[in-house]
């Protein structure tokens, strides 16, 4: 069955038939395709399969703390945009410093 192919129709309410029942099913216990952009492997599949081998067996949702973490990173680098940041932050500070040392008043 392929999912995309699915209509609904919206008139009040959304009716949903059998189809599209199954293809939302589908996605919501699957990775979005589990490949790249150009075919292959996505490259955060690694991080999403440990994500839910995890969740799948440990007694405490909270266990997999860390392989979220880590799926999440690697799908929306928030970490590293963070990071980033603060990097472009202290060279700018830097550059002003500098800027504000030369052109300063000699003693």
């Amino acid at each position: 069955l392929n999912c995309r192919g699915v209509q609904s129709v919206q008139l009040l309410l959304v009716v949903r038939s059998p189809a599209q029942a199954l293809c939302s099913r589908r996605q919501r216990l699957s990775m979005a395709s589990g490949t790249g952009a150009f075919g292959g492997i996505h490259p955060c599949r690694k991080f999403y399969v440990g994500f839910a081998e995890c969740i799948g067996s440990a007694k405490l949702p909270q266990l997999c703390q860390l392989h979220r973490e880590d799926y999440l990173e690697c799908m929306h680098g928030n970490k590293k945009r963070i990071q980033m940041m603060h990097l472009y932050e202290n060279k700018v500070n830097q550059v002003k410093a500098a800027k504000a040392g030369s052109s300063g008043v000699k003693a």
